[in-house]
């Protein structure tokens, strides 16, 4: 397609398949047995990553080229009431259970130790754990990076560097780098997955500009984007742990997600249209809460199912889990996380309206000297 054509789509739908497929990934991963090994479900976070990367960047990028800059009150209240009220009902959620219900009591002194980091650190939980056992609510590691990111890059790359655009890739490349090397640092491995981020905000200013966009567009025709695709399906399949972040192979594997997400929203190919079908779009939308809620459903069936059943009975309890997953994110997503989003938009209109009546309305007049 050209830059036009491509500055005009207002919804990525081949994006939501990708991030069904990430969902979906992750779900795998907290499954126990070793059945669904073979799928590295972890991964699914580095896709999330480059997602948000790549999204949040190109929402910038055209708020900037619309209105000559960044509303950044009005961003900050939509991104706050699109992650906060689902992230602070889980955790209250598990709260409930946890301390008031007495549930999960092995890992109690776990969750009470992680409790303070929680909301503005819960990279804490995973990486700086006390003890071997990962404490409840460990996959909201994600969500830390995530807001995080959300904090400082449209800060530096939109009011930092909003006079010198040109500075834009090398700075994320430069974090990407940076990021890339905490790898390889026990203590600053929580900070690695920045650079799939820093991978897919290089995707969306590239393909912003003009004179960058033909050169990275090649990656959208059929026959590349089948070699990307291939890429990316033998590191997820064939590397085995490699991918994963304390491994060697984590920023290559997100480096080729990048890629693939800038070959799929600029492809004119049919073939990749089944990413942006009516379930995969479904999927899609209840992403979020699904990742904040699921494992209540896994652990709640898995208590049912015996584990003594094997394959079978892990096939059974996925199944199940998966199903119950599904139409409870659809309830929540539907009556709660929606409807909070929602409010986070029409706040934030609001806030962009009387900001321009105040533009325009004329300055008071000097008084006249008599």
């Amino acid at each position: 397609m050209t830059h036009a054509e491509y500055l005009g789509i207002r919804r990525f739908g081949v994006l939501d398949g990708l991030r069904a497929l990430a969902i979906l990934l992750v779900f795998t991963a907290h499954q126990r047995g070793d059945l669904f090994t073979v799928f590295h479900g972890a991964t699914g976070v580095t896709l999330f990553f480059v997602l948000s990367g790549y999204l949040i960047t190109t929402l910038l990028l055209r708020e900037e080229d619309r209105h000559g800059r960044v509303d950044f009150a009005s961003f900050y209240v939509r991104r706050t009431f699109r992650i906060y009220p689902m992230f602070l009902g889980t955790i209250a959620l598990y709260c409930v259970l946890i301390l008031g219900l007495g549930m999960d009591a092995a890992r109690r002194s776990l969750w009470v130790e992680n409790l303070p980091y929680i909301v503005w650190f819960p990279e804490h939980l995973p990486y700086f754990r006390s003890t071997d056992a990962y404490p409840a609510f460990s996959g909201a590691w994600s969500i830390g990076i995530e807001e995080k990111f959300y904090l400082v890059w449209p800060v530096l790359g939109f009011l930092l560097l909003a006079g010198w655009k040109q500075a834009r890739v090398p700075v994320l490349a430069v974090i990407a780098v940076a990021s890339s090397a905490t790898g390889f640092v026990a203590d600053l491995v929580f900070l690695a997955p920045y650079q799939h981020l820093a991978f897919g905000a290089i995707a969306a200013v590239l393909l912003h500009r003009e004179r960058t966009y033909a050169a990275v567009a090649t990656l959208g025709r059929p026959p590349v984007l089948l070699a990307v695709t291939a890429v990316v399906l033998l590191l997820q399949f064939t590397t085995g742990t490699r991918v994963y972040i304390y491994e060697d192979l984590y920023g290559v594997h997100g480096l080729a997600i990048a890629l693939l997400v800038a070959g799929l929203v600029t492809t004119r190919s049919r073939r990749v249209a089944w990413l942006s079908s009516p379930p995969m779009v479904f999927l899609a939308a209840i992403s979020y809460t699904f990742y904040l809620v699921h494992g209540f459903f896994v652990n709640g069936v898995e208590m049912v199912v015996p584990e003594a059943w094997g394959r079978p009975g892990s096939l059974l309890s996925a199944g199940l889990a998966l199903g119950l997953a599904v139409y409870g994110s659809w309830i929540v997503h539907r009556w709660f996380e929606e409807p909070m989003r929602r409010y986070g938009v029409a706040l934030s209109r609001q806030m962009e309206q009387r900001r321009a009546v105040r533009q325009e309305e004329p300055a008071p007049r000097e008084p006249v000297a008599v």
